[in-house]
């Protein structure tokens, strides 16, 4: 997958339209099989393979990878400032709807109740780093960042770097719980 990543790093550069789009199909292929291996490899051997768990990677990925692109295209703005903030709303947005889909998401596994016992041991605090910070923090500065984008897109682009972090933080904590566990969020 790195090599693959690598190709599409340097073909990005490349005059060659048809080979940057073959390279970004191949690697975003890669990337979704990669996801599907590892969701099916960390489900215990006795379940049904978890349609929550095939969620829970790409969810996390747009959320963390929305949040960047809105906070590099934040920058655009600081330089350009005569700039439509519509662009940079609707990226906001897109960071707000990956992170409500992601509360979905926690909700059903929570009514499924795989989430009852983990309170109790050492996990809480990654579960609760995730569904504070990685979720209802970044669901709130994404939010805030839509609305100020209208306004000043300077203080819109520092809220998408806290949306970030915030980010950031949320699916590390997932990806440990996940993993140490099998349970998706």
């Amino acid at each position: 997958m790195t090599i693959l990543v690598i190709i599409q790093l340097i073909t990005a550069f490349l005059p060659a339209r048809g080979i940057r789009i073959a390279s970004g199909i191949v690697t975003t292929v890669a990337g979704v099989l990669t996801l599907a291996v590892v969701a099916l490899a960390t489900r215990p051997a006795e379940s049904t393979v978890d349609p929550l768990a095939f969620a829970a990677m790409p969810l996390g990925a747009i959320a963390l990878g929305g949040a960047d692109g809105a906070m590099l295209l934040g920058h655009w703005y600081l330089v350009t400032p005569k700039l439509s903030p519509a662009p940079l709303r609707r990226a906001s947005l897109t960071v707000v709807a990956a992170v409500a889909l992601q509360i979905g998401l926690v909700a059903g596994v929570v009514l499924r109740g795989d989430l009852n016992g983990a309170w109790d041991t050492a996990l809480f605090v990654a579960l609760a780093l995730r569904i504070g910070v990685g979720l209802f923090m970044t669901l709130v500065i994404a939010l805030a960042a839509w609305w100020t984008a209208g306004m000043n897109t300077q203080s819109s682009t520092g809220l998408l770097y806290v949306a970030l972090g915030c980010a950031f933080a949320g699916e590390v904590s997932a990806r440990v719980f996940f993993f140490l566990t099998g349970v998706p969020n």
